[in-house]
Order: C-alpha cells, then structure tokens, then sequence
C-alpha cells in the first residue's frame, strides 16, 4: 500500500475518533446539577436549590418545609450515588444531610433520595436536569 494511502486513512480515523469523543453524553450535566443542588441546601439556599424542581408545587413545598425549620442547623450535605436508568433519561441521587435543630447539638442524619428527569431541550427549562419526585418528608 503507497504511503499517502496510509497517511491518508490515519487522517480519517483520527477524525472518526475527535468525533466521536467530542458528543457529550445526557449524564455529563446530571453529576454539576445533583452536586450544585447539594451545595445550595448546604448553604440553605433553599430558592436557589428548589429551582431544580420540575414544577411549582414541588417548589413551594420545598421551600415551605425549610422556611418553618428556623433553628435548623445542617453540618454536611453530601451526594452518596447516582444511578443513572438503563435509558439515560432518569437517574436516582442517593444524599445524605446531617443536621441539627437547636438547642440541640446532637448532629442527625437524614439520608434520602431524589428521582431526577432529563429535560432535554425543553422551551424555558433552567436547567438540563431536574428533579421529578416531591422531597421526602424531613425527619
């Protein structure tokens, strides 16, 4: 095979490959968004985190819970897992809060889980991924 041949073909598969290496995939934005979630309720950001859920209600009724816990005190919020679903379009975070409520100072965990939905290009979403499933009942 003539020199130029192979030089030539070389090109085309280093190109096929930065190609293929440069498509990013749906879960890229699912692990900045579940750790920036994470991040805000540390710092009880309680707006700022409720924008990553999927509709109104779920925000109000995030927001809620925390506005009436005033002598809420939380120590660490940190993302365990995420398990993304065979189609890419779902995952679960698994995170864990710890907390305490004063006058206590007995830190207290509360692990929980958030069912997450990709949004795609969806008109007006603020985010790629958002959370689908309500929070669960603070302890």
């Amino acid at each position: 095979m003539p020199g130029w041949i192979k030089v030539l073909c070389g090109c085309v598969m280093v190109a096929v490959l930065s190609a293929c290496a440069a498509v990013p995939r749906i879960s890229d934005d699912l692990t900045p968004a579940a750790y920036d979630f994470a991040q805000r309720l540390r710092w009880k950001d309680f707006n700022g985190a409720a924008r990553y859920f999927d509709d109104a209600d779920k925000k109000h009724a995030f927001v809620d819970v925390f506005a009436e816990m005033r002598d809420l005190q939380i120590t660490d919020v940190r993302v365990e897992t995420i398990d993304l679903d065979a189609g890419g379009q779902g995952a679960t975070t698994r995170m864990t809060l710890e907390y305490f409520l004063l006058p206590s100072v007995s830190v207290k965990t509360f692990a929980f889980e958030l069912d997450w939905a990709y949004a795609g290009l969806k008109p007006k979403a603020a985010e790629t991924w958002f959370i689908a499933s309500p929070f669960p009942p603070f302890p």
